[in-house]
């Protein structure tokens, strides 16, 4: 059909074609749709409300309304129609078809809910009023913790940490520096499952330590177990007081070593014990054992001021004196010198250490005894009384003198008397 065929149906309202193309009247109202049945080419501005359909091959556009890439660190993630940022992000205008997406996350002033930190945080100037857990390496460097809990549970680095009204659970190597943890009203709860280096510390409540590696200064001011093999510390340790057993310390001289008021149930004392001074036993008895049962004084043990004698008090207003000199053994009554003792001897001992002779001496009278049996006195063999002496057994002599008269069982000859045979016999 020629254009000139064609233009001559110009006068047909029903229908105009162009090339080939129909545009029919019914088709082009207002408000209707209109159908091409094949392309069409448009040179100039196509303006419409809306396109449809499929416009893969449309270039120049921007990614609007058709789907974009999404990539991170240049690598694709996946495709997208619509992209949502919050306002944490800011973002710029997409009127050049080219947009800046930059980040709003900033450390200054945080708020969430939760936080989970899976890789090496280093924290400075925090405060954490919640539950607070870090289960990998931690860095805590001026951060408090108030009423909440922290729990660490890898290897953590604390400097200057004040934990106040709440608990601190550390189960991993840590190394802590300037740590104060005052805990509920007056103390909290430390506990330390690992390895605990320490430098300038304060610990004012319960603490709970299975290993403590001190650095420089600790100060603990409540009740603290340290268990696990013990404390073991490289310098001085200084305390107001010791307890406990002390048998495995070395290096002690004694100088210095606080005795000047012991008080215990029981003292043990195995080898040579010095005493200085006064020594006073109050109460019970003085058993000695070992060695003899012997009560040994030294020429040291006198007492100058009572002319270098020991003596025994045997009560506020009366006091006997033991004095020893050369050959003699004076026990003596200061307030009756009447009732003294005075035993001498010359060259030989007042007592034989095996036949065990014994002297007693009550009111005045004498006994001598000889045991027949270790440590036995049952044998009596002389005696005083107001009239004399008297001898149990045979009494032997280089001479006798005196009157004999009393002497019974002589051998008298017939017509001697008494005198003839104490003078032939």
């Amino acid at each position: 059909m020629s254009r000139a065929r064609e233009l001559a149906k110009l006068g047909n309202t029903d229908a105009i074609g162009i090339d080939g193309v129909d545009l029919r009247a019914g088709s082009v109202t207002k408000g209707t749709t209109l159908d091409v049945a094949s392309d069409v080419k448009v040179v100039g501005v196509v303006t419409a409300a809306n396109f449809f359909g499929e416009g893969s091959g449309l270039t120049g556009l921007t990614a609007v309304g058709s789907g974009v890439t999404v990539l991170r660190d240049d690598n694709s993630i996946g495709g997208a129609s619509k992209i949502n940022f919050d306002n944490t992000f800011t973002v710029t205008d997409l009127s050049s078809g080219i947009t800046t997406i930059r980040s709003g996350v900033t450390t200054a002033d945080p708020r969430s809910a939760t936080l989970t930190v899976a890789g090496i945080t280093t924290l400075a100037g925090t405060k954490l009023t919640g539950v607070t857990t870090a289960s990998n390496q931690v860095n805590l460097e001026n951060t408090n913790v108030t009423s909440g809990i922290l729990t660490v549970s890898g290897q953590t680095i604390l400097s200057n940490v004040n934990v106040t009204s709440g608990i601190a659970t550390v189960a991993g190597q840590t190394t802590l520096s300037n740590l104060n943890v005052s805990g509920v009203t007056t103390a909290g709860i430390v506990t330390v499952n690992n390895n605990l280096f320490s430098a300038n510390s304060t610990l004012s409540g319960i603490t709970t330590i299975t290993e403590l590696n001190l650095l420089t200064d600790l100060e603990i001011a409540g009740f603290s177990t340290i268990s696990n093999g013990g404390l073991d510390v490289v310098g001085v340790v200084t305390a107001s007081s010791y307890r406990g057993d002390g048998s495995q310390l070395t290096g002690i001289s004694g100088v210095g070593v606080g005795t000047t008021n012991v008080r215990t149930s029981s003292l043990v004392v195995s080898g040579l014990s010095t005493f200085n001074d006064d020594v006073t036993l109050d109460g019970g008895n003085l058993t000695f054992e070992s060695q003899g049962d012997q009560l040994k004084f030294s020429t040291a043990a006198s007492n100058p001021a009572s002319g270098g004698c020991i003596e025994i008090k045997t009560s506020a207003t009366s006091t006997a004196t033991i004095k020893g000199s050369a050959n003699q053994l004076l026990i003596f009554n200061d307030d009756n010198s009447s009732n003294s003792i005075d035993l001498r001897a010359a060259t030989y001992s007042v007592k034989d250490n095996d036949a065990e002779y014994y002297a007693l001496f009550n009111q005045g009278q004498v006994r001598l005894y000889h045991a027949t049996a270790h440590g036995g006195i049952s044998e009596q063999k002389f005696e005083t009384d107001p009239g004399g002496v008297k001898i149990t057994g045979v009494c032997t002599a280089t001479s006798f003198s005196g009157s004999g008269s009393g002497l019974t069982g002589l051998n008298i000859p017939a017509g001697f008397n008494e005198l003839d045979a104490a003078l032939f016999n």
